[in-house]
C-alpha cells in the first residue's frame, strides 16, 4: 500500500459521510483506492481505479458546508461518479493529496 488510514466518505446516493478505512494501492494492485469497514479485507466494501480522475481541494463553500480536509476525485467522464472525502486533520490531509496526486500522474 501507498497509505491507508481512516477518512470521512460521503456516499454516493444518501450524501450522509461516514467514517471508513481508505487504502491507497501500488502497480501491483492497479493503482486502485480501497475502502472498508476496517483494515480487515474481508471488510472491503468497494475498490475503484484511479484512472479517469483528477484531485480537487474543496472549494471555500464546500469547505464552509463540510468541513476543512476535503478532498475530491473528480471524474473526467459523467458516467463516473465524485468521490468526496475528509481527513481529520492538515496532515493527514496533506498526506492523502499527495497520494492521489501521485496516483492521478502515474496512471496517466
Amino acid at each position: 500500500p501507498l497509505k491507508a488510514g481512516i477518512l470521512n466518505k460521503r456516499g454516493g446516493k444518501m450524501k450522509n459521510w461516514k467514517k471508513r478505512y481508505f487504502i491507497a494501492l501500488n502497480a501491483g494492485d492497479n493503482f486502485c483506492i480501497s475502502y472498508g469497514k476496517s483494515a480487515q479485507l474481508k471488510d472491503e466494501i468497494y475498490r475503484f481505479t484511479c484512472c479517469g480522475y483528477h484531485c480537487e481541494l474543496f472549494n471555500e463553500e464546500e469547505a464552509e458546508k463540510f468541513g476543512e480536509f476535503g478532498i475530491k476525485l473528480v471524474p473526467y467522464s459523467e458516467s463516473k461518479r465524485c468521490w468526496w472525502m475528509k481527513a481529520s486533520n492538515a496532515e493527514e490531509h496533506v498526506e492523502w493529496v499527495m497520494v492521489s496526486t501521485i496516483l492521478y500522474i502515474v496512471v496517466m
